[in-house]
């Protein structure tokens, strides 16, 4: 049996991975919100083909990251709200406690994730 087909689901989030770390800020800030809003309509349409609270947790940082970088500081501070929902949603269903992500911890963590996806051929 070969490789499936990814979903659209799968796809979107692919790319808004790749879009993060290939384009200038204001753009790729565009994109991930994008990304974001259409990975929301899915996850309320009861989808269950991705990890929706994990990858709209790292969205969410993401966003946070970026948006203090642009200087949307309230922008940055709501997007890391929801970073600390969805990441403590999925620690949670895992039997973690839940944590309070300071905006260092979730740049830390984009950072990391960053320097493992650039690792990958």
């Amino acid at each position: 049996m070969g490789p499936r087909d990814f979903t659209p689901a799968e796809q979107i989030w692919f790319k808004a991975e790749y879009q993060d770390r290939t384009n200038d800020p204001p753009t790729a800030y565009f994109l991930l919100g994008e990304a974001r809003r259409q990975l929301l309509v899915w996850r309320e349409k009861g989808a269950r083909d991705l990890d929706y609270d994990y990858c709209l947790g790292v969205l969410a940082a993401r966003l946070s990251v970026l948006a203090r970088a642009l200087g949307d500081i309230s922008a940055a501070d709501r997007y890391l709200e929801e970073a600390q929902y969805y990441l403590n949603a999925v620690g949670v269903s895992a039997g973690l406690p839940v944590t309070n992500y300071s905006p260092e911890t979730i740049e830390q963590m984009v950072r990391y994730r960053d320097a493992f996806l650039d690792s990958k051929p």
